[in-house]
């Protein structure tokens, strides 16, 4: 079942014997290498060391440029006590994490928090900036995701109009706001270009202090920004009582999913050289920079993490090893057959069943309470068996049950056949229809249980029957003993399912993906068709592209109140309620669809490029590979004069007209063969349309 939210869990994995086998050996592979790694890290720890304070004493020798000064806050995110962390220039411990924001071992610079839901950190008795003096401020982030929005820091109060300033992400732009009262009295700046996503970026801001957007700036890696200015006047402070917060607003703005390192306040403008040094900076470096006693266990793991990676060959080498192991163990996970699985109730907690009186909800029988059990006239269900889902599974399938194969090779026979051997697929009880062929439907239920209930053999044999492979033509004396074809005295002539419609005219047309499994995918269909009925004007439809548009139909993603009109067309159920037998109607709108629907269109297109390409040469030859192709039998004399005539019209047309050629040819995404010649390819595909539009083509003959 589809909802809001995507198909609903839990979903069962189908494990195989050669995919627990496969999953099993890589998994001993992993272990195997993740404890190879291990053993490197010990080995390597002296030679570590050694690096390590000829790394400091390089370091000190080599400064060069000094970390910008006037640094008024500064939070590592390192050190965590009680979820708390320290303020290093206030030496305060005032910085609180609090909800659901989390902290991380290895961020940019050793430790770092990330925010989830409606976590934060908040940090008390700091941040009060005015709208007269200058300052700067920002922070490592990992951005989780594109277009992403709200307050990577703020001290800001919503129900005071906004008051407070912040460092603000909006559809993944980086900007600032500084606001006495939103609008009127407020700057608001905003970055043109996104910031990376997914990576360690650093984010800052500078302000000059002169209440103006002009003295604002922008920066995303060191990178001075272009910027977009939405508000530019500010007259009145912007100091406010409210705490400052990283991951949020006061109450609002979540950025959840985002990672946030290093924070940093200076109480001037910094120019964009500092800036850029404080980018530039590796975490290696300020590690390096503090006395080795008084490293944290998470510095401590960063650098030796720096070593192993960078330095230490063995330990690359098993790496690289691992992550082989790791991506192939991944591939076969993520390539696994699940099923929809649900869960009964303990028996203890099992609902209470009664006979409702006059079927009302509110009175119950309670006299008597009813318990699971199966119908009276068929077997009943075996001692032995539970009396819930899986037990009402196996007495389904018991060999002995009369109904559960025959129902089902009578539904596979309707398929084939266009017509049950029982009329009534939905109703096999006194008020059904009696079967046309009683011995036949007995014989295949029995064959079809005695063989392990395998569907394609049961198909097969169907297929490859004698009655299937008749002629369709009708005699005299057919119509006159059996008009509907009840007896299968020749071969049924029925119109194909939509869904069979369409994936046909993509299989003759080459563009079919027969990709089995996975998600649904969004074909062509007409621009707005789910605006009247998406809910609050949430959800669009947003049409797939590439190889997605070409999947088999099966994998259509089906929305109940706005259905595929195309397949609609052709007498599709809408899935509101379960359909046995489907009607076959023949309407003007089904040729409307396989003439002129986009996907239809671009099916007769990529089909006229494979005829043009394929080893027939002649007009006569071509057109008999394209009737082979979509018919199975070769165009007789009526057929080729007909579509020697439209050819030659066509041509003629395109020739004068060569703009509709070119028109024709860009319908569909995909890619044409330039080296053809656009007229004869479009003449082609008119006449792969008409072959396409044959009743042989749209029709089982």
């Amino acid at each position: 079942m589809q909802t809001r939210r995507g198909n609903t869990a839990p979903m069962l994995e189908i494990v195989t014997p050669e995919r627990k086998k496969q999953l099993e050996d890589l998994t001993t592979k992993q272990k195997g290498l993740a404890a190879k790694l291990n053993n490197r890290k010990k080995e390597a720890f002296p030679q570590f060391l050694k690096w390590a304070k000829e790394a400091t004493a390089k370091l000190d020798e080599n400064k060069s440029v000094l970390e910008p000064t006037d640094l008024v806050a500064h939070l590592p995110l390192d050190d965590f006590t009680n979820n708390k962390t320290v303020d290093l220039v206030r030496e305060s411990n005032s910085c609180q994490l609090q909800g659901n924001a989390k902290i991380i071992g290895q961020a940019k610079f050793g430790g770092g928090i990330k925010i989830e839901g409606n976590g934060f950190l908040e940090i008390k008795d700091f941040g009060n900036l005015e709208h007269n003096k200058p300052f700067s401020y920002g922070a490592w982030v990992k951005i989780p995701r594109d277009n992403f929005g709200g307050a990577i820091l703020a001290k800001m109060d919503e129900g005071n109009d906004f008051r407070g300033y912040d460092l603000w992400m909006e559809g993944g732009k980086v900007g600032l706001h500084v606001i006495n009262k939103w609008p009127s009295n407020a700057l608001k700046v905003v970055s043109k270009a996104k910031a990376p996503i997914k990576k360690w970026t650093h984010l800052f801001v500078t302000y000059n202090g002169k209440a103006k957007v002009s003295g604002v700036e922008i920066y995303i890696d060191g990178k001075k920004q272009e910027k977009a200015t939405q508000q530019d006047s500010l007259s009145q402070t912007i100091i406010t009582d409210k705490p400052l917060r990283l991951g949020r607003r006061f109450n609002t703005a979540q950025t959840n999913g985002a990672e946030i390192d290093d924070v940093r306040f200076y109480s001037r403008a910094l120019s964009q050289q500092e800036v850029q040094v404080l980018a530039e900076s590796d975490n290696i470096s300020p590690i390096l920079a503090i006395e080795e006693s008084n490293r944290t266990e998470a510095q401590k793991q960063v650098l030796l993490s720096h070593y192993l990676e960078s330095k230490d060959k063995p330990y690359q080498d098993i790496q690289s090893q691992k992550k082989t192991a790791d991506k192939n163990l991944s591939d076969l996970k993520n390539k696994k057959l699940t099923s929809m699985i649900m869960g009964d109730n303990p028996p203890n907690k099992m609902r209470k069943t009664y006979l409702l009186m006059r079927g009302q909800y509110a009175s119950p029988d309670k006299s008597k309470e009813i318990l699971p059990d199966t119908p009276a006239f068929l077997p009943p269900m075996k001692e032995d068996l539970p009396k819930n889902r899986l037990g009402l599974a196996k007495w389904l399938l018991d060999k002995e049950h009369p109904l559960t194969a025959r129902v089902t090779v009578n539904r596979y026979w309707q398929t084939i056949f266009g017509r049950p051997i029982v009329a009534t697929p939905g109703d096999f009880g006194s008020q059904g229809s009696w079967p046309t062929h009683p011995d036949l439907l007995s014989w295949l239920a029995k064959d079809f249980v005695d063989h392990g209930w395998n569907i394609k053999r049961t198909i097969k044999q169907m297929v490859m029957s004698s009655t299937y492979r008749q002629k369709s033509t009708t005699r005299p004396e057919h119509l006159k003993v059996d008009p509907t074809n009840m007896y299968h005295a020749r071969a049924p002539r029925f119109r194909l399912m939509g869904e069979f419609v369409r994936d046909n005219a993509l299989a003759v047309s080459g563009l079919l993906n027969r990709e089995f499994g996975g998600p649904g995918v969004k074909p062509y269909q007409p621009a707005g068709l789910w605006v009247e009925v998406s809910l609050s004007g949430n959800r669009r439809f947003a049409r797939d592209k590439g190889e997605k548009l070409y999947r088999r139909s099966m994998y259509t993603y089906w929305k109940r109140s706005a259905p595929h009109p195309g397949l609609m067309a052709f007498d599709t159920p809408t899935r509101e309620t379960c359909t046995l037998q489907r009607q076959r109607t023949n309407t003007p709108m089904q040729a409307l669809v396989t003439l002129n629907d986009e996907q239809f269109v671009e099916a007769s297109r990529a089909f006229a490029q494979r005829i043009l390409k394929s080893s027939a040469k002649t007009f006569h030859d071509r057109v008999n590979w394209a009737f082979e192709m979509a018919t199975g039998h070769p165009a007789d004399n009526l057929r080729q004069e007909v579509l020697k005539e439209a050819y030659d019209f066509q041509k003629e047309r395109f020739s004068k007209e060569p703009n509709r050629a070119e028109e024709l040819l860009k319908i569909g995404e995909s890619t044409r063969d330039s080296s053809i010649d656009s007229k004869e390819h479009a003449s082609w595909t008119v006449l792969a349309s008409m072959i396409l539009n044959l009743d042989e083509t749209l029709n089982r003959e």
